[in-house]
């Protein structure tokens, strides 16, 4: 844990084991001083004094180390009651939780249990729900646990390797009416009345059969053909339908059914489409419903190898081949009123066109042509487009259906970057027009409602690391000159205002050290050879300063007051200890070299206090080195190992010590 400021006692404390992942995920994102509570048997403390490392594996504590004396201490294996963390699941309105515990320490045997949040009465729901593998639950079978949408009941599946060991179990919120259906395969989730569970299941003979599950009639219905493998189930938008796909066993060449079922009406339809390539399922795509839930788009490739577009409706209608040839990757994209589906094919000429399908004519529109960059498809129903004309490449934002389009960049050389803010309420584009002497970079960014369009350019070559700060609401970029000079800018996308936050510099580089979504960090070297870090946040206020040589990328470890940080540098390039660690206020003002010779150094841990530091090396003989020590580099305490440092631990925890536990017996 990172910057972590709570202190830990262990404590041989009996903890209700349906509890403990809880309370296990808490302590190990402890980020401010926290009271007393029990947690895995270690009790937190105040702020005073933080006398041991406690490290975990797998999220589980390990060791605890002794900071006084150089001891060390084992953590128990397992505590009493204890459930293993694989798996656990709360209710949607989270009154009850479900998980597995293990039947005893090193069992390959696990309970299926489901416990009242606010009583805490417990109710196994299945003994061994968990067959038995070498190992245990190490990925040979796959497991799951899905609640009901109301959190009325939940599903429990075990995928094993054979189906003859696999099945589903269900119960209600409270561990009663319990039902296990033998050889499911998998979940396909709840219908959104959540009286009805999808799921396949691999009969004797074969056969992969979907069957919607109704537990208001306990009637389980199979509507899928004999002789078939059933894949691709997805729910429609109201949850009240199913479309799934359907090849027959050892067909050459294989063909393909696209079925609709209904929780309320059975079978609506079933299409048979054309032959498939090969029988290989991946080269499949999955059946895309309507907004409306009438209709479902299909792609898939044919014998020829050809990607098509189909459309079927649940009344029996049926559009196939709106696209024969269309991209990998690429599907139908419907417009918000059902109306319309947008997607890109190929022309005769080999052009890549944007065309649209209009169900109320039944005609095709080509709305784009000569298509070089995207389609890129965005959360609002909206496509991003770059094509050529004889001006030069255009950007647009084109909806869906074609009707709406607003142009980002026009007469570009080229474009650098395209793309959608993660919101996707916005989009941008990097470009550049002119050549030589004349070249100019540009970066166009407008928002989908139109509230903001903006663009910011110059007399610039690239630009490059452009990055999107709170999911969209700025954006943040690096420009080079022809100069051999950067600069670095920021759109805030709220106000449309451009803010420069660096000029004219050296070299500037995209750091990583953003340390949150909201900010956005350069490094850039000045002519006194020293290494500026330079933060900024969503509306460009400078955040942070740091100072430091040769820094190596991902390794800035900032103190909990925020105030310092200590950064991971490249001392020697060609020596054995040729990594050093450098201290460095947040102003900049201070900078110094706090540990040197180090032949790799991995996560540096705070203290909560920021008065130490804990960080793990490698020695040349390959042996881990744990090492404590102040913010001026006196050496608190070492611990050494015998082996690599992998098979130790994953996390530092800063504690207090408890003299009660194991003496370590592994080194």
């Amino acid at each position: 844990m990172r910057g972590g400021t709570g202190i830990l006692t262990v404590h041989h404390i009996r903890i209700r084991a349906a509890r403990l992942p809880r309370l296990v995920i808490g302590l190990l994102l402890l980020l401010v001083p926290s009271v007393s509570g029990a947690v895995y048997g270690i009790r937190t403390a105040d702020v005073n004094g933080y006398a041991c490392l406690l490290t975990t594996i797998n999220g589980r504590p390990n060791k605890l180390f002794d900071l006084r004396t150089g001891a060390r201490m084992q953590f128990p294996d397992r505590l009493p009651d204890a459930p293993p963390l694989e798996l656990r699941s709360v209710s949607p309105d989270e009154t009850h939780v479900a998980y597995l515990k293990q039947a005893a320490p090193g069992s390959d045997h696990y309970t299926l249990w489901v416990e009242e949040a606010a009583s805490g009465r417990a109710v196994r729901v299945q003994d061994d729900a968990g067959v038995r593998v070498p190992g245990g639950l190490n990925g040979t079978s796959t497991y799951n646990l899905i609640w009901a949408p109301d959190g009325s009941r939940f599903a429990y599946l075990w995928a094993a390797p054979k189906a003859a060991d696999s099945f589903i179990v269900t119960a209600k919120a409270d561990g009663s009416d319990i039902k296990q259906q033998k050889r499911a395969v998998s979940i396909e989730g709840w219908s959104a009345d959540s009286a009805h569970l999808a799921f396949v299941s691999q009969a004797q003979s074969g056969d992969v059969a979907l069957s919607l599950w109704s537990f208001d009639t306990g009637r389980i219905a199979s509507y899928s053909l004999p002789g078939f493998r059933s894949f691709n189930a997805v729910w429609s938008p109201e949850r009240d339908r199913l479309a799934y796909l359907e090849t027959p066993l050892g067909a050459t060449p294989p063909n393909l059914w696209l079925t609709i079922v209904s929780v309320d009406r059975g079978l609506e339809g079933r299409v048979s489409l054309m032959p498939l390539r090969t029988p290989n399922a991946v080269e499949v795509g999955v059946p895309q419903w309507s907004p409306d839930g009438r209709y479902v788009t299909l792609t898939y490739k044919d014998q020829q190898g050809n990607n098509r577009l189909d459309m079927y409706g649940i009344d029996g209608s049926a559009q196939p081949g709106l696209a024969l040839n269309m991209p990998s990757g690429l599907g139908g994209y419907w417009a918000k009123d059902s109306r319309s589906i947008g997607f890109a094919d190929l022309a005769s000429n080999g052009s890549l066109e944007w065309r649209v399908y209009h169900l109320d004519s039944q005609k095709i529109e080509s709305v784009v042509s000569n298509i070089v960059v995207g389609p890129y498809a965005g959360s609002n129903r909206q496509v991003l487009v770059g094509w050529r004309d004889k001006s030069g490449q255009i950007v647009e934002l084109i909806s869906v259906d074609g009707t709406q389009r607003v142009r980002l960049a026009e007469g570009a050389g080229d474009t650098f970057k395209v793309g959608w803010s993660p919101d996707g309420r916005s989009a941008l584009a990097a470009w550049f027009t002119g050549q030589h002497d004349a070249r100019r970079a540009h970066l166009s960014v407008m928002r989908t409602d139109g509230a903001v369009r903006y663009t910011v350019d110059g007399d610039w070559l690239t630009i490059r690391d452009v990055t999107w700060l709170n999911s969209g609401a700025a954006l943040a970029y690096i420009a080079d000159g022809s100069d051999g000079k950067a600069s670095a800018g920021l759109i805030d996308l709220r106000t449309g205002e451009h803010r420069a936050l660096l000029t004219e510099k050296p070299s500037i580089v995209g750091a990583p050290w953003g340390l949150s979504s909201s900010q956005v960090a350069f490094l850039w070297k000045g002519e006194d050879g020293n290494s500026w870090l330079y933060g900024f946040d969503a509306k460009g206020t400078q955040a942070f300063t740091f100072r430091a040589n040769r820094v190596v990328p991902d390794k800035l470890f900032l103190s909990p007051d925020r105030r310092t940080a200590v950064l991971k540098t490249i001392v020697d390039a060609d020596g054995l200890g040729n990594f050093g660690l450098m201290l460095s206020s947040a102003d900049g003002t201070q900078a110094r070299m706090i540990r040197s010779g180090l032949v790799q150094v991995d996560d540096v841990y705070w203290s909560p206090d920021a008065r130490m530091l804990a960080f793990t090396q490698i020695a040349s003989t390959g042996v881990w080195t744990l090492e404590i020590v102040t913010i001026d580099g006196t050496t608190v305490q070492t611990f050494q190992g015998t082996s690599a440092l992998p098979e130790h631990y994953e996390q530092l925890l800063w504690t207090q010590c408890d003299p009660v536990m194991e003496p370590d017996k592994s080194e």
